[in-house]
């Protein structure tokens, strides 16, 4: 079955759905929701997502949303198939879990209103407050200080297997690197910058890149 995924495809966070996806090898289709208009907002689309937030997804009768657990969701669904994405023991699936807060508690919550600032607000034809991003990069390199250690220890994020540890970071480094021109904030870390050029060029990744037009 065929699953329905309601978002932008250029937006970060149907972008982690879409690589998990790809990774597993599971059929989508894209329904897109035009977030300049706001109809991420509208009556019926409040109806699937009550936050008015992207994404959504519909597979069959079953409906999810939040990225993160939509993720978590299809790794777990077809674990055995495609690319192993949790933790083989409580103990490694405990570690995935962790990283993947870390992503969202500490890494996302400085890089999101960068990103608003650097990126989004500019093409609204708003102004960038540049001492807020001044604060947050400095927030974010202490951050980067810590995945920079991690991965003196092990290869990815969780061990050395490629997991949404490592896959839920992704869309956002996206954006420091191709868009918010912070991608010096990678490359002045040797092993950050090793493990993005690593999981950057994985053939899922490159063909969300390339179904996006990013």
């Amino acid at each position: 079955m065929v699953v329905k995924v309601y978002g932008e495809v250029k937006a970060a966070c149907p972008q982690r759905v879409l690589a998990c996806l790809l990774e597993k090898g599971v059929d989508f289709e894209i329904i897109r929701v035009d977030l300049d208009s706001g109809e991420q907002k509208k009556p019926h689309f409040l109806l699937r997502q009550p936050f008015g937030q992207v994404p959504a997804i519909e597979d069959g009768d079953f409906k999810l949303y939040e990225s993160r657990a939509i993720m978590k969701y299809y790794a777990e669904k077809y674990a055995n198939q495609g690319t192993e994405l949790t933790g083989r023991s409580l103990e490694e699936k405990a570690v995935v879990d962790q990283w993947i807060e870390v992503e969202s508690h500490n890494f996302n919550d400085v890089v999101q209103p960068i990103v608003f600032n650097v990126v989004v607000l500019p093409r609204m034809g708003g102004k960038c407050d540049a001492v807020l991003v001044k604060t947050l990069k400095q927030k974010l390199r202490n951050v980067l200080d810590v995945y920079e250690a991690r991965l003196a220890e092990t290869k990815y994020l969780a061990g050395d297997r490629f997991t949404l540890a490592d896959l839920t970071n992704m869309p956002a480094f996206r954006y420091l690197v191709n868009q918010a021109g912070m991608d010096d904030l990678i490359n002045d870390r040797k092993r950050l910058s090793a493990w993005w050029q690593d999981v950057s060029a994985r053939p899922a990744w490159k063909k969300l890149v390339k179904i996006a037009g990013l």
